[in-house]
């Protein structure tokens, strides 16, 4: 929940707006998280990932993500439907930092596909990407705001434009808390709307563990999420 620089403890989990912020040279990130999700009528179910983040040069990182998936209900009843698994790879490249009323910018690139058709990637028919332009802004000491604006397209929803506004407060040093709003609209099919509340909570220098509950808003339903994660820094 640190704002200033990529040298700070600043990881992507939990929220949904993810940061401009990346990670710092000679370093690793490992982000966890597992999700509960009571869908309305149906069992509920598990969603546990694993991120991993490293720095690249020429201020970008590369990272890899199991059990990847945004949170669009379109696509997460879809990939569970199907039984899907989805590994991600994907890129972030700092724009420029944050410099008085100009916020902290990165593009953040992603590709994921289903693992269970990693077996032969000549017949990999279902790629799918998102895009996203990442900003955050520093408001005082304790408050931060970062936005998301981004499309994407899959194999259950095609041309899909999402945002994301999050409000980061931190409550004393070693507890940060969020609250988020975040949409995704289809061109051609009905939006989504959602909300997350949260708090984080530095267990030292390098980690961290959070917390938080998620509201998607599909098709006049309501499905509630509980996400729980740890992630940690590795230094060279």
């Amino acid at each position: 929940m640190s704002f200033a620089q990529d040298t700070l403890l600043v990881f992507d989990r939990p929220g949904i707006a993810e940061s401009p912020y990346i990670t710092a040279e000679n370093s690793t990130q490992f982000e966890l998280g597992t999700s509960f999700m009571e869908k309305t009528g149906i069992e509920s179910f598990l969603f546990p990932s694993v991120m991993g983040r490293k720095y690249i040069g020429v201020q970008s990182e590369i990272r890899m993500t199991l059990n990847y998936t945004p949170q669009m209900m379109t696509i997460i009843l879809g990939n569970e439907r199907l039984n899907y698994d989805p590994i991600a790879f994907g890129i972030k490249r700092k724009l420029w930092n944050e410099w008085q009323w100009i916020p902290e910018t990165a593009v953040l690139v992603n590709v994921f596909t289903p693992i269970q058709q990693l077996g032969n990637l000549f017949l990999i028919k279902n790629v799918n990407w998102e895009l996203n332009f990442l900003f955050q802004q520093s408001l005082n000491k304790r408050f931060s705001v970062n936005y998301n604006f981004g499309y994407l397209t899959s194999e259950f929803s095609k041309d899909v434009v999402s945002t994301s506004l999050c409000l980061n407060f931190n409550l004393i040093d070693k507890i940060g808390l969020f609250a988020e709003v975040f949409t995704y609209n289809p061109l051609k099919d009905q939006g989504e709307l959602g909300v997350d509340l949260g708090c984080t909570y530095s267990l030292g220098k390098y980690s961290q563990i959070d917390l938080s509950l998620i509201n998607n808003n599909y098709k006049s339903n309501d499905y509630l999420s509980c996400s729980i994660g740890y992630a940690y820094k590795f230094k060279r």
